[in-house]
């Protein structure tokens, strides 16, 4: 071990006195854009889990639940219930797979058009928001080690660790903002999604 707490091979350590560490940084702003996100969300009466589920349908033309339930590391449960939830108040709907009969794809309404639309315009300036100050330049370097540290941890890219129980079982905090999806809000052309 270096005497900056860093290891001998060159890898950053821990560094300064609590709070300074990268895990800690992480922690807190991951509970504070979960939190916020959460409530930016509200009138919209969909959750930030209900977005990420929107989004993920809109991109791909009638997925099935199935697959949207993996891409996004969901359990076959949870994701029944969801389902459940957008279906119940016609903002999503499940049809027979053309090819499966034992499969359900799944659909946008015009009215889950309507609300994502609406969704979207929130969530585009709230990433704005968390953005202010950074150039372009620097968002794609801060993207590009945040995804560096995420591969470190086994994170999946574009799902959340807490839209499906850990691995060791247990469940995240019980802070219905933290406890959601914030879902991938990477670059869908003509979303304006930053």
């Amino acid at each position: 071990m270096a005497p900056d707490g860093g290891d001998t091979d060159g890898t950053a350590g821990p560094r300064g006195p609590f709070g300074q560490s990268v895990g800690f940084a992480l922690s807190e702003l991951g509970y504070l854009v979960a939190r916020r996100l959460h409530r930016s969300l509200a009138d919209t009466g969909i959750e930030p889990r209900h977005f990420t589920l929107m989004r993920v349908i809109e991109e791909n033309d009638a997925p099935p639940q199935s697959a949207v339930g993996e891409r996004l590391h969901i359990p076959p449960s949870t994701m029944v219930t969801l389902v459940d939830q957008l279906e119940s108040r016609g903002l999503v709907e499940r049809r027979s797979h053309p090819s499966d009969r034992r499969a359900r794809v799944l659909y946008l309404t015009a009215s889950g058009r309507d609300l994502l639309d609406r969704a979207v315009s929130i969530a585009v300036p709230f990433e704005r928001s968390l953005c202010a100050g950074l150039t372009a330049e620097e968002c794609d370097v801060l993207l590009g080690l945040l995804g560096r540290v995420g591969a470190n941890l086994g994170a999946h890219p574009g799902t959340h660790p807490l839209s499906s129980a850990r691995e060791d079982g247990h469940r995240g905090s019980r802070d219905p903002g933290a406890e959601e999806a914030f879902g991938d809000l990477a670059s869908k052309p003509g979303r304006g999604l930053p």
